[in-house]
C-alpha cells in the first residue's frame, strides 16, 4: 500500500523569527481556483469597488436611535474607485457599540443587482459572482432616503497599503 499526499494548502510566508516558526498558506481551494488564472493572466485578476464597511442589522443598532437599514455599511470608500465615481459615502462618525467599533453616517447597500443583502455572506457570495468590467446595479439608504447607483466594476489597482505591507495584489 502506498503513502497518501494530500495537498491542503501552499506555503506563502513564514515568521522564522517567531517562536515556533509561524507559517501562512493559501488553502487548496483558494489556489485551484487561482492557478488556471496565473497561468493565463501571468496574475491574479480581482475586481474592485473601493468599498469597506460591514453589515449591520436595522435592529442591532436601535441603541443609538440612528434610522438605520438592514445591509452592508460603508464605512470608507476608496479614492478613485467605482464607488467614489458613482457618488458612494463612506461613514464620518466612529462609534462603540457592544464592542463592535463602526463609522456611521455611510450609505448602506440594500440591494446589488436587485439581490438583497439580507446577510454577511450575501455580500461575499454576490461579490465572488461580479467580474471586472460588468455592471453593477446598487440600491442603497442614505440617512433613510432611499437611492440608486450604476457603474461598472474595475480591477483593483495595487493600493498603497499594498505597498506599506509588502503584499501586491
Amino acid at each position: 500500500m502506498g503513502l497518501k499526499i494530500e495537498v491542503i494548502g501552499i506555503n506563502t510566508a513564514t515568521m522564522s523569527e517567531a517562536q515556533r516558526n509561524i507559517g501562512f498558506a493559501v488553502p487548496i481551494n483558494l489556489a485551484k481556483k487561482t492557478i488556471p488564472e496565473l497561468i493565463k493572466e501571468g496574475r491574479v485578476i480581482r475586481p474592485w469597488l473601493g468599498i469597506n464597511g460591514k453589515y449591520v442589522k436595522k435592529d442591532s443598532l436601535a441603541i443609538l436611535n440612528v434610522p438605520l437599514t438592514e445591509g452592508f455599511l460603508i464605512e470608507t470608500v476608496e479614492p478613485g474607485s467605482p464607488a467614489q465615481k458613482a457618488g458612494l459615502r463612506g461613514g464620518e462618525l466612529p462609534v462603540m457599540v457592544a464592542g463592535l467599533e463602526i463609522l456611521l453616517s455611510g450609505d448602506i447597500i440594500t440591494h446589488i443587482n436587485e439581490m438583497a443583502i439580507d446577510s454577511p455572506e450575501m455580500m461575499v457570495k454576490i461579490y465572488q459572482s461580479v467580474k471586472v468590467g460588468q455592471k453593477m446595479a446598487i440600491a442603497y439608504s442614505r440617512m433613510g432616503e432611499k437611492m440608486k447607483a450604476e457603474f461598472v466594476i474595475s480591477e483593483r489597482p495595487i493600493l498603497p497599503s499594498d505597498l506599506l505591507s509588502g503584499a501586491s495584489s
